[in-house]
């Protein structure tokens, strides 16, 4: 620095009222010179005062007249001290008091940028988005005649709470390229860039900022920042790496909140990376940082990251439990978009244990709190979610139309990583249906697009999906190779519950191709999996395919058994088109078709149609049906199945099978 400003003030007592002293040093940090200057004024003509100080220090540093700063200040003194003790509260972390006190800023100086700008941020720190957006279009339009910086600040703020990430991220790069220098200004570019999906682009932004002169270049909000955007690559050792570093710098400068921060951040690389007890051991570590600094909703945070582990360890109970208490400390500081998140969790975990009913009626409120707050991403997320629901229970059309409404919102918003999960489900969906080909669409572009945002995580579900639609379409090939690519990405990121996916696809490409006990093998690790983490809906599904498996062995006592305890699961979630499949697997014939009646899963409906169908006539359009919609598998079986007395036919059909690598179905049109 060329100089250094250094002062004090004095309140003065005197009978026409309180006056203000105010005496300030400018040193010369070259020559060391120093030079004096003392004003002194009435309370009531503050900032009078500020602006005459402010004049003489230019003056004395050679740079005379007025400033354009004037324009940012206050009209009361009373605004002023409600604006720098709501943004003090900020600081601290207390957003509900900080709201509080900025809500009165603004109602005393209603034209002030600064104080709409600030409570925006509060607001959105409280989960109030639509609020937010309110008070942050209401600075955007009063910032005109701001100081450039001041003015562009305020339009990123603004960008961010319309989610703007395109907008935002050029207009902090505006910022840091007026002002290379200044740290703040590359944080917040490197923040929009990961918000915006721009990973490398936000990891080459970290590495400039600490090309930084010291101590800027030491400082570990780079390292956070480079944490969180490694995380949204998924290549959690380098988020692992870096917010590893974060807490070490930061304790070092005894900053306890930033080493807090870092070791949430680590928790998550962890739990990622599979090591889930030093995983806990970094949330625990945070969440006693957070406890001795009274910030409440920094402990919530660390109980969700708690939670998230035992969630994937299958500890159900003690995950619920801690979403409990991060629910009941959002709701007591009055974090409205926190709280839909935590009831999101809960529902999340009442989902996996079966409990439709009530994880329907969470996905409710959190969609009522999210239109509430004004939150389309929250809204996004629950109409995915409760469309899950109505899913599972085959409820495919009502299903379809809230993914559609989800996937409308993340387009809004330019969220690719939601709008892939949205075309994902949408292409499940479809897929029962019986439009293939719709949902192959659905699925590509949501690989693409997860590729792009490099979201490795979501990867694996894009290619789970896929695979499973190439196992319809006949390919047996192409599924093989997308549920193998995705057990690989899973093992590399320690998504335990996508690969149980992983697993139950190729049991499922090798019950086809008639290695039973491969296909046995991977099945009973996909229930092992699934069991371990709690997840009855799909661990109902895997005791099916054993079922599947066991009845081709000749085992038809181990078949009923696994099927039946599939049915009885299925029946408790209302999953009314595998507990139909499970009956027909058990020999349940008459009951499965009477649960089938008004079915929308096509495919369901056709696999139990040929287990309990002995006409011709039956056969026959069940076989019509799927070779109109493409599932090759049931038009080989029920082709089979006509073809027990025409020597030709079952030739033709056994010639098929084998060049599609339907090996099991040939071999039984060979015998």
């Amino acid at each position: 620095s060329d100089a250094v400003v250094l002062g004090s003030f004095a309140s003065l007592e005197s009978p026409a009222g309180r006056k203000i002293r105010l005496d300030v040093r400018l040193q010369d940090t070259l020559g060391g010179e120093t030079t004096a200057v003392a004003e002194t004024g009435p309370e009531a003509e503050l900032f009078d005062l500020v602006a005459r100080a402010g004049l003489r220090l230019r003056e004395k540093m050679g740079a005379e007249g007025e400033t354009e700063v004037q324009v940012a200040r206050a009209s009361s003194t009373d605004a002023a001290r409600l604006y720098s003790e709501g943004i003090n509260r900020l600081r601290l972390f207390e957003p509900a008091a900080a709201r509080e006190l900025l809500e009165g800023a603004v109602a005393a100086d209603p034209r002030n940028a600064l104080a709409h700008s600030g409570l925006a941020a509060a607001l959105t720190t409280l989960g109030y988005d639509r609020r937010a957006r309110e008070e942050a279009k209401a600075a955007f339009d009063l910032s005109a005649n701001l100081p450039p910086e001041d003015r562009l600040l305020i339009e990123g703020r603004y960008r961010e709470t319309t989610q703007d990430w395109r907008q935002a991220v050029q207009i902090y790069w505006d910022l840091w390229s007026m002002f290379p220098d200044d740290l703040d200004h590359g944080l917040r570019l490197a923040a929009a860039q990961t918000a915006a999906g721009q990973i490398e682009e936000a990891l080459a932004t970290t590495d400039a900022l600490r090309t930084l002169p010291p101590p800027s270049s030491e400082d570990p909000r780079i390292d956070l920042a480079e944490a969180m955007a490694a995380g949204a690559r998924a290549d959690f050792q380098r988020q692992r790496s870096a917010s590893a570093r974060a807490a070490g710098k930061a304790s070092g400068q005894r900053a306890s909140l930033m080493v807090a921060q870092a070791r949430l951040l680590e928790c998550r690389a962890l739990r990622n990376l599979g090591q889930a007890e030093p995983a806990l051991g970094a949330c625990a570590e945070g969440q006693r940082l957070y406890s001795v600094k009274g910030d409440r909703g920094g402990v919530a945070e660390a109980l969700t990251h708690a939670a998230n582990v035992r969630f994937d360890r299958g500890e159900l109970a003690e995950a619920s439990r801690l979403y409990e208490e991060a629910l009941d400390t959002y709701r007591s500081i009055g974090n409205r978009g926190a709280e839909a998140g935590a009831l999101n969790n809960i529902a999340v975990v009442l989902r996996s244990q079966g409990d439709l009913d009530r994880a329907s009626q969470l996905y409710e409120e959190v969609l009522a709190i999210a239109r509430e707050i004004g939150s389309r991403a929250g809204e996004a997320y629950a109409l995915n979610n409760l469309a899950g629901v109505l899913l599972r229970r085959g409820r495919l059309d009502e299903a379809g139309k809230l993914f559609e409404q989800a996937l409308a919102i993340r387009r809004e918003q330019g969220d690719k990583s939601g709008e892939a999960y949205a075309l994902d489900n949408l292409g499940v969906a479809l897929r029962r249906k019986g439009d293939l080909a719709g949902a192959r669409q659905r699925h590509d572009l949501a690989l693409k697009l997860r590729k792009e945002t490099g979201q490795r995580i979501g990867e694996v579900s894009s290619l789970n999906n896929l695979g499973t639609l190439f196992l319809d379409q006949g390919d047996l090939a192409a599924a093989r190779k997308s549920f193998e690519t995705s057990l690989a990405i899973c093992r590399e990121t320690g998504s335990q519950s996508s690969m149980a996916y992983a697993l139950f696809g190729l049991g499922e490409v090798l019950a086809r191709e008639a290695k039973l006990p491969e296909a046995r093998k991977r099945h009973e690790e996909a229930l092992a999996l699934r069991e371990k983490l709690g997840e009855k809906g799909t661990a109902a599904e895997s005791r099916l395919a054993l079922a599947i498996l066991a009845l081709e062995q000749g085992d038809r006592t181990k078949a009923i058994e696994l099927a039946g305890q599939a049915a009885v699961e299925h029946e408790r979630q209302g999953a009314t088109d595998g507990q139909a499949l499970a009956l027909a697997v058990a020999g349940q014939g008459r009951e499965a078709l009477a649960l089938l009646e008004g079915s929308q899963d096509l495919r369901a409906r056709l696999a139990v149609q040929l287990r309990t169908s002995s006409s011709a006539a039956a056969l026959g359009e069940v076989l019509d049906q799927a070779t109109q919609a493409g599932f090759t598998e049931i038009r080989l079986e029920a082709s089979l199945a006509l073809a027990r007395t025409d020597r030709a036919r079952r030739f033709a059909v056994e010639k098929e099978a084998r060049e599609k690598g339907y090996l099991r179905i040939a071999g039984k049109a060979a015998a």
